[in-house]
Order: structure tokens, then C-alpha cells, then sequence
């Protein structure tokens, strides 16, 4: 006897807000990417951007392609630290980074990223609330199909203004005065 499943004409919302959360990641990751060249002079700043990206599009890969209450709780921790990391970068600067030392304004990127940020600890949260075999939310097909298209249009939206806005703050640099004598042989 085998066993077909039933088409169903439902989805389930936690689906919609898995798929919402991958792709905000997707887009912040992208525009950590985009910002590596404007901090080039800044290796640490510069790798952070770098590591901050591979670590989101490896969530919203493991998100998107195998969704779990486990892998949902930890992008939703791994976005509320970058954006935590940001504010504190925003408002007190960052003591433990030479090129970050001093609040650094506030550029279109920046805010994208955060807001996407923002979008995967949100999702992640309702996610983690209603991601329970006891507590089933469903949403028609259709409609979740139009939530799903508004969430890639929102990201879009997003991302695009981030890709293509120019870098515009500041890094201070701490001067460093070297001093070192010079010795001659035979004097």
C-alpha cells in the first residue's frame, strides 16, 4: 500500500518568514561584501565585512535549503550581534579597532544592512515562536506565494540603493608618531 501526500492549499507561515529571513541575509551579506573595497586601507575593518558577509550567506544557505528551529535562533543571534555591533560603532566607536576607534557617520549602506538585520532577528523571533509541531500557523498558498514576493521586493528595494550609493563616512586614524634613532657606525 503506498501513500500519497495530499496537496494541501495552505503554507505554513513559519516557511514564509524562513524564506524572508534568508533573503534579507542574502541582501546584508552582499552589501557587507560591496563595502570591503571602501575599507580596504582598514584590513580589520575590512575582514570584519568580509567575515560579517560569508557568515550571513552561509546562514541564509543553511536557512533556505534546510530550515531548522536550531539554525533560525542562531541567524536570528548572529544578525542581532551585527547590528549591536553597528550601534556601538554608531554611538561610542569601537576601542579594540584603530580605524573604528571614534563613532563613524551614518551612510546609506549602512542602514540597508541594519534594516535587513533587523528583518532576520524579527523573522527569526516569530519563527522561533510559532516554529512548534503544537503551535501551526498556516496562511493560504496564494497568499503566502504574494507574502514571499513582497519580501524579495523589500529586499531588493533594500539592497539595490546600498549596492549603488557611494561610501560616505569617515574612518579616523589614529597618528602614530615613530621615533627611532639612527646610529652611525663609527661615530
Amino acid at each position: 500500500m503506498t501513500t500519497t501526500a495530499l496537496l494541501t492549499r495552505e503554507t505554513g507561515l513559519v516557511q514564509v518568514l524562513v524564506f524572508f529571513a534568508g533573503l534579507a541575509a542574502l541582501g546584508g551579506g552582499l552589501i557587507h561584501f560591496k563595502v570591503i573595497t571602501d575599507h580596504s586601507d582598514f584590513a580589520v575593518v575590512a575582514g570584519g565585512f568580509a567575515l560579517m558577509g560569508a557568515l550571513q550567506w552561509a546562514f541564509a544557505g543553511r536557512i533556505l535549503t534546510r530550515p531548522s528551529r536550531r539554525v533560525l535562533g542562531l541567524g536570528g543571534l548572529l544578525h542581532a550581534g551585527i547590528g549591536l555591533l553597528w550601534i556601538a560603532s554608531r554611538s561610542i566607536g569601537l576601542p579594540f579597532v584603530d580605524a573604528a576607534r571614534q563613532p563613524a557617520g551614518v551612510g546609506v549602506a549602512d542602514l540597508a544592512a541594519n534594516l535587513l538585520s533587523v528583518v532576520v532577528v524579527g523573522t527569526a523571533f516569530l519563527g522561533l515562536v510559532i516554529y512548534r509541531r503544537d503551535f501551526h500557523v498556516s496562511v493560504p498558498k496564494s497568499l503566502a506565494n504574494q507574502m514571499k514576493l513582497a519580501a524579495l521586493g523589500f529586499v531588493i528595494f533594500a539592497t539595490v540603493p546600498a549596492l549603488i550609493a557611494p561610501h560616505t563616512h569617515s574612518h579616523s586614524t589614529i597618528d602614530v608618531e615613530m621615533t627611532h634613532d639612527h646610529v652611525l657606525f663609527g661615530s
